[in-house]
C-alpha cells in the first residue's frame, strides 16, 4: 500500500500528521548516489530543486517541516488502524 492515499484521507478528516522517527545505527554499506529527478505518478520525472538531497532509496517523504523533540508515546493495545480505512482508499 502507498503511504500518499492513507497520509492524504487522515489529513482531510483530522488535519494534521505527525511523523515520528527513531534514530538509528545502520550497518548498510549501500552505493550512494543523490537523485536527480522525482515523480509524483512513476511517469512523468521532473528535476530536484535546489537544495534537496534524496540518498539511498526508492521513496521519500515530503516534509513541510522538521522539528525534532525529545518525547514519549505510548503505544497501548487501544492504538489500532481501523481496517476500513486500509478498504476505502
Amino acid at each position: 500500500m502507498q503511504v500518499q492515499p492513507f497520509a492524504r484521507l487522515y489529513a482531510k478528516r483530522h488535519g494534521r500528521i505527525y511523523l515520528f522517527m527513531e534514530p538509528m545505527d545502520s550497518k548498510a554499506n549501500p552505493d550512494i548516489e543523490l537523485a536527480k529527478e522525482y515523480s509524483d505518478d512513476g511517469a512523468t520525472w521532473h528535476p530536484l530543486p535546489d537544495g534537496i538531497s534524496v540518498i539511498g532509496s526508492r521513496y521519500a517523504l515530503v516534509l513541510d517541516a522538521i522539528q525534532p523533540r525529545d518525547v514519549e508515546i505510548g503505544i497501548e493495545p487501544t492504538f489500532r488502524i481501523p481496517l476500513w480505512i486500509f478498504m476505502n482508499i
